[in-house]
């Protein structure tokens, strides 16, 4: 299992943008050249490449989004605890963002997404469950009539391409 930080800052734990991708392989006694190898991979795969020598909270908020997720799931967890992951990303990385979770999730992993955002939601969410009155409630059904309603919505008028 694996748990991102709604403030990326709280998992920082080393000083540059490689080692932090690095650490968790350490810890679980991957070779160097596993390391290298993966660690490049993630840093192209979440646009850090130019950053790898950088202290991590010298980045941008989104770049700090992006190394907490990529940091996190590197080692390839398939239970992984997102916190408010697209806050403070734009649309670009946004999207980019969850279209890797949703291959991620095609690959058989479960993720579990804590959000404000309900268009987020409705677009890429498959169950939810929403907090209210000190109960958590199971609202897949109607959350996906709420996706249906909202697709239809997009398509009368004439904002969904294809």
């Amino acid at each position: 299992m694996a748990f991102v930080f709604q403030n990326p800052e709280y998992q920082f734990v080393a000083n540059t943008v490689y080692e932090e991708m690095a650490y968790s392989l350490r810890l679980d006694g991957k070779g160097n050249s596993e390391i290298e190898k993966l660690v490049e991979e993630y840093l192209e795969l979440f646009q850090l490449s130019g950053q790898r020598e950088k202290n991590p909270f010298q980045l941008s908020m989104g770049q700090k989004r992006r190394l907490s997720v990529a940091a996190t799931i590197i080692q390839g967890q398939r239970l992984i605890l997102l916190d408010e992951p697209t806050f403070g990303l734009d649309s670009k990385n946004t999207f980019a963002l969850l279209e890797f979770l949703e291959r991620y999730r095609k690959k058989g992993a479960v993720i579990l997404m804590v959000t404000h955002d309900e268009t987020l939601s409705r677009n890429y969410g498959t169950t939810f469950w929403t907090v209210a009155d000190g109960e958590i409630r199971d609202t897949t059904e109607s959350a996906t009539d709420m996706r249906t309603a909202f697709s239809a919505e997009l398509q009368l008028e004439g904002g969904m391409c294809g």
